[in-house]
């Protein structure tokens, strides 16, 4: 391969007494970084990674000291994901901000991998020979693909030249024989660790519609993935049916589909999908009827996976479009009260419309606003839709994981609620944003809930029961707010309390959980 496009900090030969080269005091370093001080701790990794990327250093130790760097990465950055840095005490401006620098992060460990990468291919090393360098590239792609992921879960675009320089470490090992070379020197538990293995697994990710998915199911679903990408076919022929896609190796983009046009790929490549997709529907067909509880939310996963890729398994479809109105309620109050009594949504769907807000009031003995917001659907699919509008000016923007009630959703039924989940949040502009949504399947009735029958009686929290739902094999569902790890819990469903077990989680955000569960008799 006589050309590698990577970018690389430069280095120069003058000792810097600031950066850490011994790997015992760097790892105790580490270890004693303010990791409760998200900020800190991201600054104090830049002000450490950055120059001792810049140091000349033999390949050995600098390889010796990333791993170093790596591991503690791996302990920290993981911690740091889009959930937790929503409730921190920073401006939402701030914690954009940060979810960059730790994006950046990821790309300042993958450069020093970059450097060895670099090295060896300016020596004319090979990588099926050469262990050192095998292992850089892997580290470099693992590392980039981390970032991806990562912007990902924060809602950024994609950083620059990164799925470039994902094709070129790919090529640079397939032009060298390496791309099916086991890496010995990695621990792996679900799959063997290979550049051919990683780099299809990161391209499967980014063929997958990720407005389902919320930042820990992002996650979960790359490893998930680990044991069934190496199943997907690349290879030099023209990509010519549905499931093949077309990679250009020398281009910052994702695969496209064979039948999108688009420049001439200097570097062409066909990927061929449907056998991963096979592979995991053969997972399916063993683990898909697992009652456990264990395997549960692997299942779930598995099949909404599935679904993207394009199959028969569950109830996935492709997107279309459905430019419609729609009515959104936004607040659990809100969805309590349409939910408690279908009449109120045909009442409030005919009241008079004031600047977009149809109200309803009169709740109790105070009067209450109940807001359904005009709302336009841009698409849908059967499991989720593309919203976008504004909400009511004393209503803040509905965030990632929060709840809202969908009124339209469903054409047939134009005045049914459906519950869905917030599954991310576009730009905000003029007072308007887009919002993916996940649509929960079933008839949602309000519930109250608490730890114990006293607090249900006395500071009830606010949930909703899905029945249960034999045709489709669906089990009865409780979503609640999170109430902490005592269990059971006491429910109350239109006046009648029960006590309930959990048996398994079936979706979470950072405020709910959807729940299987079981009542004690």
């Amino acid at each position: 391969m006589d050309i590698l496009l990577l970018t690389t900090p430069s280095q120069h030969a003058a000792d810097n007494p600031a950066v850490e080269r011994n790997a015992s005091r760097l790892k105790q370093w580490i270890g004693e970084l303010p990791v409760m001080d998200v900020v800190e701790t991201v600054r104090q990794l830049h002000a450490a990674i950055s120059p001792f990327n810049e140091l000349d250093l033999p390949d050995a130790e600098r390889l010796k000291l990333l791993e170093v760097f790596r591991q503690g990465f791996e302990e920290i950055l993981f911690t740091y994901d889009d959930s937790r840095l929503r409730v921190l005490p920073l401006a939402a401006a701030q914690r954009d901000d940060l979810a960059e620098d730790i994006m950046w992060l990821y790309l300042e460990l993958a450069a020093g991998y970059k450097i060895l990468v670099r090295n060896g291919h300016q020596e004319g090393l090979q990588p099926a020979h050469d262990s050192l360098l095998l292992q850089a590239i892997y580290r470099a792609m693992e590392l980039i693909a981390h970032a991806l992921l990562y912007a990902l879960r924060a809602g950024k675009a994609a950083p620059p030249l990164a799925r470039l320089e994902l094709h070129q470490l790919y090529a640079f090992a397939e032009a060298g024989g390496a791309v099916g070379q086991r890496l010995r020197a990695l621990r792996r538990e679900t799959a063997v660790p290979t550049i051919d293995r990683l780099y299809k697994q990161c391209l499967l990710m980014d063929l997958l519609d990720m407005e389902r998915l919320s930042g820990l199911e992002l996650m979960e679903a790359f490893v998930l993935l680990e044991a069934h990408a190496s199943h997907c076919l690349i290879d030099t022929a023209q990509p010519a049916a549905s499931g093949e896609f077309l990679i250009d190796l020398m281009a910052d983009e994702a695969p496209r589909p064979a039948d999108k046009s688009g420049d001439p790929p200097l570097l062409p490549r066909r990927l061929d999908v449907r056998p991963a997709r096979e592979a995991m529907e053969a997972w399916l067909a063993e683990h898909g009827d697992d009652s456990s509880g264990f395997m549960e939310q692997d299942v779930r996963l598995m099949r909404v996976l599935v679904g993207l890729l394009g199959s028969h398994w569950g109830r996935q479809q492709p997107r279309f479009a459905a430019r419609r109105f729609v009515k959104v309620a936004l607040g659990v109050e809100a969805l309590t009260h349409f939910l408690a009594d279908t009449g109120r949504i045909a009442q409030a769907c005919n009241a008079e419309v004031h600047g977009g807000i149809e109200v309803l009031s009169l709740d109790s003995e105070e009067e209450t606003r109940y807001l359904l917001g005009d709302w336009q659907m841009l698409d849908k699919s059967d499991t989720g839709c593309l919203l976008v509008g504004r909400p009511a000016a004393d209503a803040a923007f509905p965030a990632e994981g929060t709840l809202l009630g969908v009124v339209g959703f469903e054409a047939d039924f134009p005045q049914r609620l459906s519950l869905g989940i917030v599954r991310w949040q576009g730009e905000i502009s003029e007072g308007r944003c887009k919002l993916g949504v996940e649509v929960l399947e079933g008839a949602a009735q309000p519930v109250l809930v608490a730890d114990s029958a006293a607090d249900l009686d006395q500071a009830p929290g606010h949930g909703f029961y899905f029945p249960r739902d034999a045709a489709a094999k669906r089990p009865a569902a409780l979503l609640l707010p999170r109430l902490g790890e005592a269990h059971p819990l006491h429910v109350q469903v239109q006046g009648r309390a029960f006590v309930v077990d959990v048996v398994a989680v079936l979706r979470e955000t950072p405020e709910f959980v959807q729940y299987r569960f079981r009542v004690q008799e």
